[in-house]
């Protein structure tokens, strides 16, 4: 599944993201394509801990419409 991510930090613990990824299926009989485009952000709690949320759309009919997610990150 290849995957862009442009992570930009806007403060010492605030970062936003922009992100494109895809699978493609072939070989089959029933090929799919379905790329993916996408934001989100990652808050730095305190050292060694970060949340994150993330929101994007398919960009083509094989592709679901939303996703979203929210999560943490534990650094020790």
């Amino acid at each position: 599944m290849p995957s862009v991510v442009l992570r930009m930090p806007l403060t010492g613990r605030f970062e936003v993201h922009a992100e494109w990824f895809g699978t493609w299926i072939d070989g089959l009989e029933d090929e799919k394509v379905r790329p993916f485009v996408g934001l989100g952000w990652h808050f730095a709690l305190f050292p060694g801990f970060e949340l994150g949320c993330r929101c994007g759309w398919g960009l083509t009919a094989d592709a679901g419409n939303f996703y979203s997610d929210f999560g943490f990150a534990v650094r020790y």
